[in-house]
């Protein structure tokens, strides 16, 4: 079973380049993620009423083709069942009128966590069979997200405080608000020339209203580029992006 929204690329999501923003399409995936989560029982409101809520660890997206202002795409989200204590979700952009026509894929893994004592929680224990009997085995991108390991030298690149602005209703930043984060601390000049071809995020730790996250960014190549984020000395997350050359 999955789950399609169509939708057309408005001015509010496009970049300079007029390219689908990257933090724009992880809102897109947010919502479609809970609403398709929702329509199988575990959604939200579902697992607010056992004190439970998910949270994103991990996601790698793939930019196959470019979506741009304008353009009328359908989102496809399916959830993969869990493997461990992560539970997988992947999605996929493509084209209406070329339905095989993919555009963007994505994967992405989640965790449970108890609201009352902050510890993760197995999928299995807190949804039960549904979790395995709802999942499709279809893959967008059929490797999990790695931990990443980040280059021998980093460079610091300045503070972001979080704002009102950053937080969602689980009074923490919102992962859509790091890879807007990122892209800031990389070189303007580079990102006005440069399409995103790939880019992973790993999410460690919460951050919340009024921390200063230090950001570091260091470099592979001159087309990967990767960005963490710190606080208090502990790693709150990490962005591996590659662009096209």
């Amino acid at each position: 079973m999955h789950c399609d929204r169509h939708f057309e690329v408005y001015t509010s999501d496009a970049d300079a380049l007029q390219h689908l923003k990257a933090n724009a399409l992880l809102c897109k995936m947010q919502d479609i993620a809970n609403e398709h989560a929702s329509a199988l029982n575990f959604g939200f409101d579902q697992m607010i009423e056992k004190r439970c809520a998910w949270v994103l660890s991990r996601l790698k997206v793939r930019f196959l083709k470019e979506v741009c202002w304008r353009d009328q795409v359908v989102l496809r989200t399916w959830h993969k069942g869990a493997q461990g204590v992560f539970s997988l979700r992947d999605f996929k952009v493509f084209d209406p009128q070329q339905p095989d026509n993919d555009l963007i894929l994505a994967t992405t893994s989640w965790l449970i966590i108890n609201l009352d004592t902050r510890r993760m929680q197995r999928a299995d224990q807190i949804i039960g069979p549904d979790i395995i009997e709802t999942a499709k085995t279809e893959h967008a991108i059929a490797e999990v997200c790695d931990k990443l390991t980040p280059p021998a030298e980093l460079l610091p690149a300045g503070t972001h405080k979080v704002h009102y602005s950053d937080i969602d209703f689980n009074l923490h930043t919102n992962n859509t608000k790091y890879v807007e984060w990122s892209l800031d601390a990389l070189d303007p000049d580079y990102l006005l020339h440069h399409a995103i071809d790939e880019f992973q995020i790993n999410f460690n730790a919460e951050s919340r209203l009024n921390d200063e996250v230090e950001l570091w960014t260091g470099s592979f190549s001159k087309n990967e580029h990767y960005v963490e984020g710190r606080l208090a000395g502990k790693n709150v997350f990490q962005l591996l992006v590659k662009f096209k050359a």
